[in-house]
């Protein structure tokens, strides 16, 4: 054992003296690589500043022949202003000399000309040899730049595979290691074992070893455990889903029917496929995973700590029925719930797009406590809690959408919290914000005798502007008014609402039609492109059949005071009379109104 570790050592020492080695010649690798990079660096660095003192040298020779170009066609010009005033002088002196003179101002003049084309063509000359120049100094920039990157890139590619190299030499040198200490402790282990055979008394062969009872418990465990784990997979479940049909129709006291059955162990679940409750089938439910409490599987009562319900689809004329069928999966004192989870609940209430629904519902002592449910963006939301009576507490709500009974009407929200129960909700308080203003009332939705809904509506602030886009009103209406619609089915129910209130206008126009010059004027034709201001706008509406009645109409400003009535029948058709005073005119000035409310017309009776 000694020998072999002394020789283990001594390879340990020739694979470390190795491994230096070679870092030791990586590191001047890398050295040599490093001053490459440093010496071309300089090098391009040196042929740049060599390149720029050429173009700076380049550029000051080309200005200085610019710069002689243009003193000669100074000279030129200078000399051709003292040749005209020797010829004026000539000129004076006499009239012989005119022809000489005429003659060689003309010769004057053809060399000046020619000077300034010669320097006119050398300055172009000397403009494309610096572009030219400019070009070939910059191209030799890219070139060094380009030839200085590629060495670069290289030198980084040979410092990148000496580290790859130097890595593996390590990771080599680390198995040697480990290899020679396995080895030196497995000769140190045979060494061992062989002196303790020689030192053994024979009659210790004759001694049985103990049972290993140990392994012997630790492996019935994990065969019991492989089997509970396993055994749900393999056992058939298609014999227990008759019972357990007959058992939830018991407890729920309508009709179960189960379409597959399967179950886990860890964690404890049973899962139900297609199952569907009611004779009419007014509850589907696409699968149901009820889990158990892993602690209540020794005792009598099983407790449920989670049961999930996937694709549920609802018949919303029976969700009454439904919520009390509902109490009966968690009354079971031997199977208590104490949380259930719905995803994608639909409710199909006759034709009302209503958005897929998902929630919880806490229960305590086999009872509901509390359900909420919302909408998949949290546009919509329901709250169900247990009231006296068997009824229950509703908030329902809503943000940036449109309630299905009044889809021309856009929410920025809207909360109504009540009771339910008996066939019937009854809001006792109804708050909303739209088109800037406030809303606020009460309301009640029945369907026991068809469907009926009554409702009081107060508005405050609520800007005429946002409220009818279309018809060119302005200012701010305050709305009292009581609403009231039947029908035999749900989708009808906003077909013939009947509506009557009072409302009050303030500071506003009514585009369109201009009270104050018509009677002004008294004109018999209608006044096109006017407009009429009010400080108060006040009257009374009924709204039955689809049609709409405004009586005792008031308007009035600083100069007009109106009264009259209009109605508004089948495709906005305008009808309606008016009595208008103002203050240029003196006396009762009755006006007629007539045409649309996109396009309304006023004129004198």
């Amino acid at each position: 054992a000694e020998q072999e570790a002394a020789r283990l050592k001594a390879e340990q020492e020739a694979a470390r003296a190795k491994a230096e080695a070679e870092a030791a010649r990586l590191k001047a690798e890398q050295e040599a690589a490093a001053r490459a990079k440093a010496e071309a660096e300089e090098r391009a660095r040196q042929e740049a500043e060599a390149a720029r003192v050429r173009a700076a040298q380049e550029a000051e020779r080309i200005r200085a022949e610019q710069e002689a170009g243009s003193q000669q066609v100074s000279a030129g010009s200078t000399f051709q202003i003292n040749l005209e005033v020797l010829n004026v002088g000539a000129a004076v002196g006499g009239t012989s000399s005119v022809q000489a003179e005429a003659d060689a101002r003309e010769k004057q003049e053809a060399e000046q000309r020619a000077a300034e084309e010669k320097s006119r063509a050398a300055a172009e000359e000397q403009s494309r040899h610096l572009a030219a120049e400019k070009a070939r100094l910059k191209a030799e920039q890219e070139a060094v730049k380009l030839h200085a990157e590629e060495e670069a890139r290289q030198q980084e590619e040979e410092q990148a595979l000496a580290s790859e190299q130097a890595n593996e030499w390590a990771e080599a040198e680390q198995r040697a290691q480990v290899q020679a200490k396995l080895e030196a402790e497995q000769v140190s282990r045979q060494a061992a074992l062989s002196q303790a055979k020689a030192a053994q008394m024979p009659a210790s062969k004759a001694r049985r070893q103990p049972l290993p009872f140990g392994k012997i418990i630790f492996g019935t465990l994990l065969l019991v455990l492989v089997a509970v784990v396993a055994l749900p997979y393999v056992w058939p479940m298609k014999d227990y889903i008759a019972p357990l049909e007959q058992y939830l129709s018991q407890q729920l006291k309508q009709p179960v029917h189960i379409g597959g059955m399967s179950a886990a162990s860890l964690p404890p679940k049973i899962q139900l496929q297609n199952v569907t409750l009611g004779n009419a089938q007014e509850v589907k439910i696409n699968s149901v995973v009820a889990q158990f409490d892993p602690l209540s599987l020794f005792s009598a009562n099983k407790s449920l700590s989670n049961v999930e319900f996937q694709g549920v689809v609802l018949d919303g004329m029976h969700l009454e029925q439904t919520a009390s069928w509902l109490k009966g999966v968690g009354s079971d004192a031997q199977y208590p719930v104490k949380h259930m989870d719905i995803q994608g609940l639909q409710v199909n209430a006759e034709g009302l797009a209503l958005p897929p629904l998902r929630g919880s519902a806490e229960l305590s002592q086999g009872a509901f406590t509390r359900i909420v449910l919302h909408s998949e963006d949290d546009k919509l939301n329901v709250e169900l809690s247990p009231a006296a009576h068997g009824r229950w507490q509703v908030s329902f709500g809503i943000k940036e959408r449109a309630l299905p009974l009044l889809p021309d009407v856009v929410f920025s929200d809207f909360t109504a919290n009540g009771d339910i129960g008996d066939g019937e909700v009854n809001f006792t308080g109804i708050d909303a914000h739209a088109y800037g203003g406030i809303l606020s009332g009460s309301g009640k939705l029945s369907w026991r005798k068809g469907w009926q809904v009554q409702a009081r509506i107060q508005a405050k602030t609520m800007e005429l502007e946002k409220l009818f886009p279309q018809y060119g009103l302005g200012g701010e209406v305050f709305a009292d008014g009581l609403l009231s619609a039947q029908a035999v089915k749900l989708r009808q129910l906003g077909d013939l609402p009947r509506v009557e209130g009072s409302f009050s206008a303030k500071k506003g126009t009514i585009n369109g039609l201009d009270m104050v010059e018509t009677a002004r004027l008294a004109s018999h034709e209608h006044l096109p492109g006017g407009r009429t201001y009010f400080d108060d706008l006040t009257g009374a509406i009924v709204l039955e059949n689809h049609d709409k009645h405004f009586r005792q109409i008031k308007v009035a400003s600083g100069m007009l005071n109106a009264t009259g009535s209009f109605d508004v029948t089948t495709g906005n058709q305008l009808s309606g009379s008016f009595n208008a005073e103002i203050k240029m005119r003196a006396g009762n000035n009755p006006l007629v109104l007539s045409g649309t409310l996109t396009e309304p017309k006023l004129q004198a009776r």
